[in-house]
């Protein structure tokens, strides 16, 4: 039935808009959020006032992707899309700030410009976050 394939398009349509209206009011103010026009995922997640996260224990991979996992919607991403994922650097400042970055891949083809980049800061609160981005 081809009206299933309708509702369940606009039921994620529905719950992408809401779950992004969340993330940017999530932001405030001084909050950045930009969306790819060509993939219609996330381009920069960021506050220009503070961070994305509240500090942390764990090690920065693990804060940069949960906070994915918690706003897979608004990102316009799956679960499946982080299984395409594959951590490339973890580059450390003289401030102590992690710059993350993950490739993605697709039947063992590395994409070229997809990918998640992510700064973490020394007390594991993000930064900020760009290129959100997955295959279409």
């Amino acid at each position: 039935d081809s009206r299933r394939s309708i509702s369940s398009a606009r039921a994620l349509a529905v719950e992408t808009a809401r779950a992004r209206i969340a993330l940017g009011r999530s932001l405030g103010r001084q909050g950045v959020f930009e969306l790819d026009a060509r993939t219609g995922t996330a381009r920069v997640v960021a506050r220009l006032d503070g961070s994305l996260t509240n500090p942390s224990t764990e090690p920065p991979t693990t804060v940069a992707l949960g906070y994915v996992r918690d706003h897979l919607a608004a990102l316009g991403l799956t679960t499946d899309d982080l299984r395409t994922l594959t951590l490339a650097s973890d580059r450390v400042d003289d401030d102590g700030v992690h710059h993350l970055a993950w490739t993605q891949s697709a039947k063992g083809i590395q994409a070229f410009d997809n990918g998640l980049k992510a700064s973490v800061t020394a007390v594991m609160t993000i930064c900020h976050m760009r290129r959100c981005t997955r295959f279409r």
